[in-house]
């Protein structure tokens, strides 16, 4: 082979060269521009576990992460205490903002129960709650140790008043409810001693005593005042009215059958005494013709009179 046909060779294989190295360039741009367009769709979408935003001087301000009970973004102040947090977790979504030392001090909340706040102190305890539940809102008040000290909730059967001790027991309960307005005093272990009650039959106060059994009623209905004094075992044994007639003072044995009657009328004073059955069985009275006497056999017949 001379020169002038190396010289040729050489000129074929730089011609196949220039070629080859054309599509290079066009497959080499043609990926380029897929690969920008692939990437100009997907940062449309970031995915990610763990997102921290930070200040000028590299503090972390703002954190959104995700937990094992679900997503919480949490909210920190120039000194890097934590201020706000919210969070949709298993139980429902939660907010809570704390003060400058990071404690928190309201808390809002739904969970299966339905929404609720509380508000705590410095020490981190519970001072006011408020919530709506199925049976309806309620308020409660706390003491500096977290006892609930007071409540007021409003149910479908009218609003209620507790108040309650140092214990966290309820003494004192007023309620408004569809009979009427009550008042009740409550001991140490949390039972009714005192019951104020108003309905349309009228007023009435009763006393129980520690084993629930009413001992002292007092009340006035539509014929008059009422004063009940009863035994251990809740039975009337005394009674004691002012009707429109008069006075009356009655008396029960155990089983409440009244035996006694004492009783001022217009026309003068009667004394009734009866048999087990509440039979009177002997009449003591004085009008304006006398005193008289009378007795009577079991089926109420008189048989005996004086004068």
């Amino acid at each position: 082979m001379n020169t002038e046909e190396r010289l040729e060779k050489l000129e074929r294989e730089l011609a196949r060269a220039k070629r080859r190295n054309r599509w290079v360039v066009a497959v080499m741009a043609l990926a380029l521009i897929g690969g920008a367009y692939t990437l100009a769709r997907t940062t449309q979408e970031v995915r990610a576990s763990r997102f921290v935003i930070t200040d000028d001087s590299g503090k972390v301000r703002a954190l959104l992460s995700m937990t094992k009970d679900g997503p919480a973004l949490n909210l920190y102040d120039e000194t890097g205490k934590p201020r706000a947090a919210l969070g949709a977790f298993k139980g429902g979504p939660e907010l809570l903002l704390c003060d400058e030392t990071g404690k928190t001090r309201a808390l809002v909340g739904v969970d299966k129960t339905g929404p609720g706040l509380t508000l705590k102190d410095e020490s981190g305890k519970p001072r006011v709650g408020l919530a709506v539940t199925k049976d309806g809102p309620r308020l409660v008040l706390a003491d500096e140790n977290g006892k609930t000290r007071v409540g007021l909730d409003a149910y479908k059967e009218g609003p209620a008043l507790g108040l309650h001790d140092e214990t966290g027991k309820m003494r004192v309960g007023l309620g408004a409810l569809k009979d009427g307005p009550a008042l009740s005093l409550l001991d140490g272990t949390g039972k009714p001693c005192a019951v104020l009650a108003a309905d349309k039959d009228g007023s009435r106060l009763n006393l129980i005593d520690e084993n629930g059994k009413a001992r002292v009623g007092l009340g006035v209905g539509k014929y008059g005042p009422e004063l009940l004094l009863c035994d251990e075992t809740g039975k009337t044994r005394v009674g004691l009215d002012a009707l429109k007639g008069g006075p009356g003072l009655s008396l029960f044995d155990q089983t409440g059958k009244m035996r006694a009657a004492l009783s001022m009328v217009k026309d003068g004073v009667g004394l009734a005494v009866c048999d087990e059955n509440e039979k009177p069985r002997a009449a003591l009275g004085v009008d304006k013709d006398g005193p008289v006497l009378k007795l009577y056999d079991a089926n109420g017949k008189r048989t005996w009179q004086a004068p």
